[in-house]
This record gives structure tokens, sequence and C-alpha cells, in this order.
């Protein structure tokens, strides 16, 4: 599979997780964790390209700056798509930017921070806990083990390696929550590792905006969405 084809599928999943995120007070609850179930798959994939990037790319500074201004754009749809929806009928007034939780662009720039850190070597090493310190002020989406799992998907070279934390990542991620829920949540991050296994080192087409914008614009499509809904019950 192309990195094309395993990030087009991570979007369709977050697509459908946020749906189910934002609408689940208003759809028929049945529905709503295998929906959440399905868009487990969408982080792996997003972590280990992010990883796949740091090796790659030629200038590491610029990637973190894309991903930091990512970060600070999606922050108001974020809020907006998420803080909004857990009141039915929907809060007045809005709440346009609160700071509870931070959105997954965060989580992937404090991961890349991390492996930028450790790829100084010498002294440098005394900064590699500041990512993680932030991750936990922050409380960015999937806290310390997403930052974690960044970080090791950047700096680890075999890709078995990678593979093998990323898998144990979803086990530390959904265990604790316990019950049949997190069974099936570990079971669609599970096949998104699985789907990474076939990754064939192709790139596919280059649609690097694309995968960018998409969070923030989905974000503000759902919430139009949900705005669309509340008018007309």
């Amino acid at each position: 599979m192309s990195a094309f084809t395993l990030k087009s599928i991570a979007l369709v999943t977050m697509l459908i997780d946020h749906f189910a995120h934002i609408f689940g007070g208003r759809l028929v609850f049945a529905l709503v964790p295998p929906m959440r179930a399905v868009g487990r798959l969408a982080f792996p994939i997003f972590v280990y390209f992010i990883g796949e990037g740091f090796r790659r790319t030629g200038n590491v500074k610029k990637y973190m700056a894309r991903l930091g201004a990512f970060a600070l754009i999606s922050e108001i749809p974020f809020d907006l798509a998420t803080k909004n929806a857990r009141y039915i009928p929907m809060a007045c007034p809005i709440t346009w930017l609160e700071f509870g939780g931070q959105n997954i662009f965060f989580t992937l720039f404090l991961g890349l921070l991390a492996a930028y850190v450790y790829s100084l070597g010498g002294f440098a090493f005394v900064l590699l806990p500041l990512p993680l310190a932030l991750a936990f002020v922050l409380n960015v989406d999937y806290g310390v083990i997403g930052v974690a799992l960044v970080f090791a998907c950047a700096v680890l070279e075999d890709r078995t390696t990678r593979l093998a934390v990323l898998a144990a990542g979803g086990l530390a991620l959904y265990l604790p929550i316990g019950g049949t829920f997190a069974v099936m949540l570990i079971a669609g991050y599970t096949a998104a590792v699985l789907l990474l296994s076939r990754y064939n080192g192709v790139q596919g087409p280059r649609l690097k905006w694309l995968f960018y914008s998409f969070y923030p614009l989905h974000l503000l499509a759902l919430f139009g969405l949900l705005l669309l809904y509340e008018s007309l019950i």
C-alpha cells in the first residue's frame, strides 16, 4: 500500500470518528462505539508518517514550523467542533476557544520536537523531557503516550520495531478504559498497524497540503453541520 492510500484511509476514518464524537448524543447510541472504533485507525497512521517525514525531510525546522502553524490554525476549529458538541441543545454563547485540551497537531509537533532534540545529541538531552512535560500541561490529544509514539516512530530506524512500539501504544492508550469498548478501540487501532505493515515505501500522489488542511476544514464543516442541525430541531 502506498503512503497516499494509507493517509487517505486515515482521513476517512478520522472523519467517521469525529462525526460520531460531535454528533454522538444525537445519533442512535449503538452506532457510536463502532464508529469511534473505526476512527482509531487514523492516529497510528498519522504518527507513522510523521516519523517517516522526520527521517526524509531536508529541513526539520521547516517541518516543525509547518506542524506548529497548523496546531495554531486548527485550535479554534477544534474547539468549535468538540467543545460545543457536549451540550444538547448546543450551548449559547458558542465556545470559540478554550484551553482544556489541545488538538492533534500539538501532539505531532511535540513528538517531532522531542525527536529533533534527540537528534542534536550532547547536552541537548537534558531538554528531552520538556516536550513530554508540555504534552501533560497542555493536555494534548492522546497525551504523553501520543507524543512518545511520535518520538519513537521518528527516531527508531527498524521498521518492525516501530510497528511493535505503535501496537504497544494502542494497548497503553485503551486497555485502561476496560470493557467491550476498549476491545473495540484496540481492534481498530491494531487494524491500522496491520495496514502499515503493508506499506510498500511508495509515496503516491503528493498532496501534502490536502492532508494538512483537511483537519481544520473538516472540523469547521462538522461544526457548520451541527449548527444547521440545531437550527432545525
